[in-house]
């Protein structure tokens, strides 16, 4: 029996999508596996997480994302506007636990704020990729989730940092 995961339809550098068949270097592409790595990044995220409250946001972000790649692939689900109102609310709910800064915050502190951080960025790049899309993937609500779930992580990766350092303007030694 052959393994059911290996279609080899891939091999010629084009895939299947709900869209018909598209080049694997297409921004639609670029931008579903953008999601993937998202996803897959918080599911590192969720080893260091001690907080039973926060692991089952991160749970449902993932859910989240998996629905907007179902979306962006074709399937008959509306990612509404409680999406981004939904991740809003939690980010201002960590932010009030957070003293203001006055500068650039250096990623880093704890393990657990380190890979937040880097999810962060992951996030946001995947943002970025949609907004490459064509427009007819384009939904503004999944915009707005996007931009919105970028700005969670930082929150977070502030909240859960053991100490956190502001960038030194200009210095050097």
């Amino acid at each position: 029996m052959n393994c059911s995961y290996i279609t080899k339809n891939g091999d010629k550098g084009k895939t299947s999508t709900s869209s018909g068949i598209v080049p694997k270097n297409s921004n639609l592409i670029s931008f579903i596996g953008n999601l993937d790595e998202s996803n897959s990044y918080i599911g590192l995220c969720l080893n260091y997480c001690k907080d039973k409250d926060l692991l089952e946001i991160l749970l449902k972000v993932q859910n989240q994302i998996f629905n907007i790649g179902a979306k962006i692939n074709g399937a008959n689900l509306e990612i509404t506007e409680e999406y981004h109102i939904w991740i809003e609310n939690k980010a201002n709910f960590f932010f009030k636990k957070l003293k203001p800064i006055h500068n650039f915050v250096l990623p880093g502190g704890s393990l657990f704020s380190s890979h937040l951080h880097i999810c962060r960025t992951i996030l946001r790049r995947t943002e970025l990729a949609f907004w490459a899309c064509e427009e007819e993937h384009r939904d503004v609500n999944i915009g707005k989730y996007l931009n919105r779930i970028s700005d969670f992580f930082f929150i977070i990766a502030r909240v859960y940092n053991n100490e956190e350092i502001q960038w030194e303007v200009g210095k050097i030694d």
